[in-house]
């Protein structure tokens, strides 16, 4: 019983967990990265290529500001994520 008024309360919550901005949802490409050694310049100027991607993700625009910097553990197996919880029991 305990599972089915949790779910309940989830549904009535989760239409609001999301902006109703199409924009906000819409899917983009980020690269974590960008940083001037992993942009290579042509002579000319011109940015001709850019490395370094295994960060790289697609994710809605509203998530695209990752991890904000006071969140961010550097030494952490996996800092650009979070992780999920696991159960000690």
């Amino acid at each position: 019983m305990i599972r089915a008024e949790s779910l309940e309360k989830y549904l009535h919550v989760a239409p609001h967990l999301t902006p109703r901005n199409p924009e906000l949802t819409s899917p983009v490409l980020r690269h974590p990265d960008v940083q001037p050694k992993n942009i290579f310049i042509s002579q000319d100027y011109r940015v001709t290529g850019l490395i370094d991607w295994q960060h790289a993700v697609v994710l809605p625009m509203l998530l695209d500001a990752g991890i904000p910097r006071s969140f961010q553990n550097y030494k952490d197996a996996e800092p650009r994520c979070f992780t999920s919880p696991t159960s000690t029991n």
